[in-house]
């Protein structure tokens, strides 16, 4: 399952996840690509060469239909010098954490990572319920330690697990939510913490609960965990945090409201922020509540004294801007080419690369899309970076990541399964 990719509930709405179960066989019937998934790179792009720097799914096996339709990749961070990357394997198997053998070097084939939570027999932590250990949800490094979070497969709440460790090598992790009332931090409503960061001092994250709606926790010793802001932000009724970032002295969560479960169409993105957490509820201002459709604010990244966010829309994915967090302008068309298809991206699916912000959208009809742009211009100009799909037009999300130089693409692919893809882009 997943909780920020298709074709789970990190999505929601039946619409686009239809889009996902059905990927691979409405190209091949309409001829969306070759039917070997490949193609060839576009002239005059700035990411045209993408290599594939792992096996497909890191050489785990598919799910019991066959397919990768389930197994997806999430985080991804970079710690003591090595590439980490969050996964969810087929649900016999749970959350997998990955990271390149040896420090500050690029990896070329398998042989050049290692698995860090599997123990012996091959469970998440040496933890048996692997549908509460469904997939590592979150990723984050604070006072020398590497945190990991792994979230619940869909329909089965019973609370998030935390878990850290010194060094990130396999037999170094303790739980790190012990403290705090265990799993969901006492809460099996609390399905996941997402989108783990550090401010003043503070480790955060946000929790999607659809009981008594998400909030933002935070720890100064990563270990005794404090609810730091209303749940559901009160009137909002925010259900799922999915999203924080540091900018300008501020801790700014972006939200989704569901309302009616079932339809996606009134869901409605939120954004906040505050400037001080020592209080026992810190003042949190709302900075942004979208139209019915909007589904849900995701933090992108600051460039060039701009911080971007994305939401949804029926016209395709809106990204706006802002240099003082209050006043949004729009950062590129609907769509950013007024192409409905580019519908959203996902958990730590931009970042900032060699002076431009880079953005993976998921288009259901191409495959991934990545775009970017160096901020320049009013409003800025955009432009795709890299060939749809990543030259697999299967490849339909990615988060992104810079190692070494290079920027990184953890893809999920139903077919093949998750993809580690690298390229060096020219500016």
């Amino acid at each position: 399952m997943i909780p920020s990719g298709l074709p789970s509930k990190l999505w929601r709405s039946p619409f686009l996840k239809g889009w996902a179960l059905l990927l691979g066989t409405l190209a091949l019937v309409f001829g969306v690509a070759p039917a070997d998934g490949l193609r060839p790179p576009p002239p005059q792009i700035a990411c045209p060469r993408w290599e594939r720097v792992a096996a497909p799914a890191f050489g785990l096996p598919p799910g019991p239909d066959a397919s990768y339709r389930n197994e997806e990749g999430f985080e991804a961070l970079v710690f003591g010098g090595r590439l980490y990357l969050g996964m969810e394997a087929d649900n016999t198997l749970g959350a997998r954490l990955w990271r390149t053998r040896r420090a500050d070097s690029p990896p070329l084939v398998q042989a050049d990572w290692e698995e860090v939570i599997a123990d012996a027999r091959g469970l998440p932590f040496g933890l048996p319920d692997v549908a509460q250990n469904d997939h590592v949800d979150s990723l984050a490094a604070h006072d020398g330690w590497l945190y990991v979070s792994t979230a619940n497969r869909s329909r089965a709440p019973t609370g998030f697990r935390l878990f850290r460790s010194p060094a990130g090598g396999a037999g170094s992790w303790q739980a790190a939510d012990a403290l705090s009332g265990g799993a969901g931090f006492g809460d099996p409503a609390n399905e996941n913490l997402k989108s783990l960061v550090s401010f003043d001092g503070w480790l955060c994250g946000g929790t999607w609960n659809e009981t008594s709606g998400g909030a933002v926790w935070c720890s100064r010793d990563g270990l005794r965990w404090q609810r730091k802001s209303a749940p559901a932000f009160g009137r909002a009724g925010v259900d799922i945090v999915w999203s924080l970032a540091v900018y300008d002295g501020a801790l700014y969560a972006g939200g989704q409201a569901l309302g009616e479960r079932q339809n996606p169409a009134d869901d409605r993105a939120f954004l906040f922020r505050t400037r001080a957490l020592d209080a026992p509820q810190p003042a949190w201002e709302r900075l942004y509540a979208g139209p019915p459709g909007s589904g849900r604010a995701l933090l992108l990244g600051a460039l060039r004294g701009w911080l971007y966010v994305s939401t949804r829309s029926p016209a395709g994915m809106r990204v706006w801007r802002s240099r003082d967090g209050l006043s949004w302008r729009p950062a590129a068309p609907p769509g950013l080419e007024r192409n409905r298809n580019n519908m959203d991206t996902i958990v730590d699916g931009a970042v900032v690369y060699d002076g431009a912000l880079y953005v993976a959208v998921y288009n259901p009809r191409t495959g991934v899309q990545v775009w970017r742009t160096d901020g320049r211009g009013r409003p800025p100009r955009w432009e795709r970076a890299a060939p749809p799909g990543l030259n697999d037009y299967r490849n339909f999300a990615a988060v992104l990541s810079v190692f070494n130089g290079s920027l990184y693409a953890w893809t999920s692919n139903p077919v093949l399964g998750q993809q580690v893809l690298r390229a060096v882009c020219r500016r």
